[in-house]
């Protein structure tokens, strides 16, 4: 230990204890500003995964080019919705309950496109004045008539079974549709329709008149940007199968962001009015589920939200139930609870202010963002760690206190602890830190939050809390005593006999035993889950409904590859046109495509060879005719520095995009693309001599290719060399693109030639057509005799080509994160092995602390999968694959703590006691201790799983009563809170109370 820091220790506890009142004061005051100025967690917390990878990555890009072209208004997931039976046909009274839903959702997305209107300058009492708002007027008039239209439909099939409901709205006519459309009608003039509509929704409603405006009702379905269902006559066909319905809903917002949490629950609301109203009027046996990815993430939100909280109340729960056991003491219950309080809500309201701040114009480079999941992090963490502190100093204190008056035995205790605890605090908090040099958003920033946060903790239990226990006085053991539990001391006393007298046969028998399960986990460690839809559990409604949308469609339909090609100018639309039905027929011959949806065929069921249709119907996700708006908006861009420059393409493959299959056909669809754009051909035109004189210039020009990538330096043949030369002799095209030359020639050639990179193309066949013409005496080339060659580059040869999607970006996190996981190991390790060299100045002893550690993650990790294998069964896929990082950072890093706190207890016992007596005493001294706060680390840990077992706990027990939806649970945080709460369990019991004590009885021969 630095010989400075006793005496600042010192200084430090004498200022605390003299000036504990202006401490209280201070914490309070930083409570109430935490709580009143502070932005809530919730208010500034990111969610996803995707939308955090490197601005470098490929999916990125390809997203931002979406975003530049497509800036409003475009589908970025979707909310399905299924109308069910298991293998049987659905019949006509199911679909009109179908369409009970659909007059209700149509009626919604009406008012969506009137706030969007009033948003975008309408005033909503005349005309429209512009296109865009003129355009949402008329969205708004055909989904209101589409409402009304269903309704019509719906009541006339159900007229003598239907009653008034509970929402005279909709039960059991649409009223305010037609009270809603009246307002359209007076705005756009056609005041005889307006009064027409009014005149029906009062006798449909009478108390309508009282409605909410438009403008002031929930706005939590504002996301919607059109529906595609099963009842439209453009596309139903597509979305309809004989056992199966389906709603599609599409949504501007990313499928993990928090609004789709209030989008959910009001979906959820109108599906059980449904299932309450007119479910029971369908024969037995018809379900309404959900599907999609803005339901998955959706549920995934709750599930996180839900695991917060149950992770706080068991938390505090186990906390006082520890502090209750250990002391038996009331003050020395909340004393602790106080402090670790005042600490999460003065870090998390610090955390809070810094990521709302950074927000700010001007304040970027504070750089710190909050993500929802991450605050479980930082309550179970600082909970534990803060109880350990507050233990550690209520230990000391104790001992202490049998010696000294209270203000002294307090003041002491602080002085004496304040070296361990700024050591661990600080192995901690620079391990944590670490995770910064991640280029993955998560990675990258939570580390940060958790290490300011216990900084936080760190200054509430070396002020607040030794400021509590000297204003409490002496009672604040009461009604228990100062004296140390003596049954306890005498296990540990034989804990310590047993490690000092055999410690090289406990060294090696322990190193083993761990082993095994090590081995296991090491073999293991890069079997991980990147699937979404395996975050949830089985029971999750969304992941039910993708089990049933499975067996009609595949997921790679609703999450194609998307391909994006930014000409550098305009091109002639006619002439894009004929060059993009080249493009796509090339694509179509990868290995795996199954469908390409674009402008000319946006339903994808149009591959070359098949007839077409001007009436194809859309597939899954509800790409309508080329004609139709929501094609035109997805497919065309509006913004006039992309126009007739763009090509979108969407590749639908066969396999679904989380898995290596995936990965694999989005490898062959990009590098065919690839291939494409770096591609020239040259056609040889015979003057004299014909077909023989074409094949002796092909010959040369294959010799003439060859010399000329043997002269270019290595790395430029290895980056931009050739990949492949083809040739012909034929009077019609081999390459994938036609080109102005329809004259039938007899002997003509073609030489297609495929480069490994763009940047080398254009150089490359200028070069060529220059030795061929003029030959080259050096390269050993002669001119091309008898025989005129023309060059004739890729239409897509100019094109600046990014690809997006789920796959790609599924890729983009695979890759990032793997490497991300090896640098933040290596910084993490070597920055933590710096502050223990730092802190107990032996090179060999911290080598060695460092490697119990690292020991005990492969260990728990092995044991983990094992475990969840176990219980999963079939269904486990691997562990989430944020698991072992964290795993391995918090192990590493908060793992140490309870090192830092021995071995320094050694050390001092040692100046005193000589090399073994004293290591027998500073385990006698802080094993009861160590075992505390371990216990207390690994309950908070496990308290993470709560969601997995408090549902049915609590219906239990009594306290709630049973839900009619399943509890959901997000897998992740259910895993990564076992694997910890076991992690810290090991060290706890085994590396901290064997293998660190027999090794230093064994080896660590020096005192200090």
């Amino acid at each position: 230990m630095p010989p400075l820091l006793p005496h600042l220790s010192q200084r430090w506890s004498r200022f605390v204890i003299r000036h504990w009142r202006l401490v209280l004061l201070l914490w309070l005051a930083a409570v109430i500003v935490s709580r009143v100025a502070a932005p809530t967690w919730k208010q500034v917390a990111y969610d996803g995964d995707f939308e955090h990878l490197p601005a470098t990555t490929a999916s990125v890009a390809g997203t931002k080019l979406l975003d530049a072209a497509f800036p409003t208004e475009r589908p970025r997931s979707q909310f399905m919705i299924l109308f069910a039976r298991d293998g049987k046909k659905i019949g006509k009274r199911d679909q009109h309950v179908a369409m009970d839903l659909s007059r209700r959702l149509r009626h919604r997305l009406g008012c969506v496109y009137v706030r969007r209107a009033l948003a975008s300058g309408w005033s909503g009492k005349t005309a429209p004045v512009n296109d865009h708002v003129r355009e949402l007027v008329d969205d708004a008039m055909d989904a209101f008539d589409r409402s009304i239209e269903l309704d019509t439909l719906f009541y006339e099939y159900f007229e003598d079974s239907v009653s008034a409901g509970t929402d005279p709205w909709y039960e059991p006519r649409v009223a305010i549709a037609y009270w809603d459309r009246a307002r359209l009608h007076d705005s756009l003039g056609k005041h005889d329709l307006a009064a027409s509509d009014r005149e029906i929704a009062l006798a449909l409603d009478p108390e309508i008149e009282s409605a909410t405006p438009i403008e002031d009702r929930d706005r939590s379905l504002d996301s919607m940007l059109d529906i595609l269902s099963w009842d439209d006559e453009r596309i139903g066909k597509r979305l309809s199968k004989r056992d199966l319905r389906l709603v599609v809903i599409r949504l501007e917002n990313e499928f993990l962001a928090t609004g789709n949490i209030e989008l959910m629950e009001s979906l959820d609301e109108l599906i059980d009015s449904v299932r309450a109203y007119s479910l029971p009027l369908a024969e037995p046996g018809l379900r309404i589920e959900i599907a999609g990815s803005a339901a998955i993430g959706g549920e995934t939100l709750i599930a996180a939200r839900d695991a917060i909280q149950y992770t706080e109340w068991f938390t505090v729960i186990l906390i006082m139930i520890i502090l209750a056991v250990v002391y038996r003491a009331p003050a020395l219950v909340a004393v602790p609870l106080v402090s670790i309080g005042v600490a999460v809500i003065c870090a998390t309201g610090l955390v809070s202010a810094l990521a709302s701040a950074g927000q700010e114009p001007g304040m970027e480079w504070i750089g710190l963002k909050v993500f929802t999941t991450s605050k479980i992090f930082v309550v179970v963490i600082l909970f534990g760690a803060g109880t350990d502190y507050c233990l550690f100093l209520i230990a000391r204190l104790r001992e202490e206190a049998g010696d000294l008056d209270w203000g002294q035995a307090v003041e002491q205790a602080l002085s004496k602890v304040m070296g361990a605890l700024l050591g661990s605090a600080f192995t901690t908090v620079v391990g944590l830190w670490m995770m910064w040099v991640g280029n993955f958003g998560k990675f990258h920033y939570v580390g940060p939050i958790i290490a300011i946060c216990l900084l936080v903790g760190l200054a509430v239990c070396t002020t607040l809390t030794p400021a509590l226990l000297y204003a409490l006085g002496p009672r604040v053991f009461w009604p228990g005593k100062l004296e140390r539990n003596e049954k306890q001391a005498v296990f540990w006393e034989f804990i310590a006999l047993v490690v000092t007298q055999r410690p090289k046969w406990m060294l090696v028998a322990g190193i083993g035993l761990l082993a095994i399960p090590a081995v296991y986990g090491f073999r293991h460690e890069g079997d991980v889950s990147y699937d979404i839809t395996t975050q949830l559990n089985a029971e999750a409604r969304s992941r039910q409904g993708v089990e049933t949308l499975s067996h009609s469609y595949s997921l790679g339909e609703s999450n194609p590859i998307v391909l994006l090609l930014l000409h550098e100018q305009p091109i002639d639309p006619e002439v894009g046109r004929a060059s993009l039905r080249d493009l796509v027929a090339a694509i179509y011959e990868v290995d795996g495509v199954r469908g390409i949806r674009y402008l000319e065929d946006p339903l994808g069921d149009n591959p070359p060879g098949k007839r077409k249709s001007v009436f194809a119907i859309e597939s899954l996700v509800g790409w309508v005719l080329k004609q139709h708006r929501v094609s035109r908006r997805y497919f065309t861009s509006d913004e006039a520095s992309y126009a007739n420059r763009l090509i979108r393409l969407d590749v639908m493959v066969d396999e679904e995009p989380f898995g290596e299959a995936a990965a694999e056909a989005l490898e062959r669809v990009v590098d065919r693309v690839e291939d494409l754009r770096n591609q020239f051909l040259l056609v040889l035109t015979p003057e004299i001599g014909g077909i023989e004189a074409t094949d002796l210039a092909i010959g040369q020009i294959q010799d003439a290719i060859s010399r000329l990538e043997k002269s270019l330096p290595a790395s430029t043949q290895r980056r931009s060399g050739v990949k492949a030369v083809d040739w012909q002799l034929s009077t019609s095209g081999m390459a994938w693109f036609d080109y102005d030359d329809t004259s039938e020639v007899a002997g003509r050639g073609e030489v297609l030639v495929t480069m490994n990179d763009r940047s080398g193309l254009v150089p490359f066949a200028n070069r060529l057509m220059e030795v061929l013409r003029n030959g080259d005496s050096e390269l050993g080339i002669d001119r091309l005799p008898d025989v005129k060659a023309r060059l004739i580059p890729s239409p897509i040869a100019d094109c600046e080509f990014q690809v997006t999607g789920t796959s790609m970006a599924m890729q983009d996190l695979k890759q990032v994160t793997t490497e991300d996981t090896t640098r933040i190991k290596i910084f993490v390790v070597g920055a933590v092995l710096t502050i223990l060299l730092m802190v107990v100045w032996r090179v060999g002893l911290s080598i060695y602390l460092i490697a119990t550690v690292l020991l005990s993650y492969y260990a728990t990790l092995g044991l983990t999968v094992a475990f969840f294998r176990t219980v999963y069964g079939d269904q486990f896929v691997g562990l989430d694959w944020k698991l072992p990082l964290f795993l391995f950072v918090i192990l590493v890093a908060v793992g140490q703590d309870y090192n830092v706190y021995l071995v320094t207890r050694v050390l001092e016992e040692q100046k005193r006691g000589g090399r073994l007596a004293g290591l027998r005493r500073a385990i006698i001294r802080t094993g009861g201790i160590i075992t505390s706060c371990g216990v207390v680390m690994a309950g908070t840990f496990f308290a993470m799983t709560a969601s997995a077992w408090a549902p049915e706990l609590f219906q239990w027990v009594g306290l709630s009563q049973a839900q009619e939806q399943p509890a959901i649970m997000l897998r992740g945080v259910v895993e990564l809170g076992f694997a910890l709460g076991l992690g810290v369990l090991v060290d706890t019991f085994y590396v901290r109370t064997i293998l660190v004590p027999a090794y230093m009885a064994a080896f660590d021969q020096r005192i200090r």
